[in-house]
């Protein structure tokens, strides 16, 4: 004899308010949270705003065709045979070192800007951080 399935009881309408007020399980640190996060934003935003990224042609690791050629043959053999694990090691070597050359091929600089500005974006975006691992952590309440 098979037991009937019970349908789920109601759930309650009302929000657990206590959960909106805990952060990573432990108890507390909710506005810590918002307010750490909410400036390691603005700074890694201020700091990206005053990046300038520029390609570098001078292929320091070796150019892109023997790193295409494999990925070429990678998806040959992957189009004979979908499971065959060699043609897709050759494609994913093949497409991630390629993304690794473009990477590797940028110049970032830092565009000039006052010693004022520069404090305040690594300051923002350092308390930021150091605020959001400091809500994870018990508080007292």
């Amino acid at each position: 004899m098979t037991p009937e399935l019970q349908p789920d009881p109601k759930p309650d309408p009302k929000p657990d308010l206590k959960k909106l007020k805990d952060v990573g399980g432990t108890p507390g640190g909710m506005v810590e949270f918002i307010i750490g996060l909410s400036m390691a934003a603005a700074g890694l935003y201020l700091l990206t705003t005053h990046m300038i990224v520029r390609p570098a042609w001078d292929q320091r690791y070796g150019g892109g065709t023997p790193v295409l050629l494999a990925a070429l043959v990678g998806f040959g053999v992957v189009f004979f045979n979908g499971k065959s694990r060699i043609g897709w090691v050759l494609i994913l070597a093949g497409v991630g070192f390629a993304m690794f050359n473009v990477l590797a091929n940028l110049t970032v600089t830092f565009r000039s800007t006052t010693l004022w500005d520069t404090l305040l974006m690594f300051v923002l975006f350092g308390g930021g951080l150091g605020l959001v691992f400091k809500s994870v952590r018990p508080h007292q309440t």
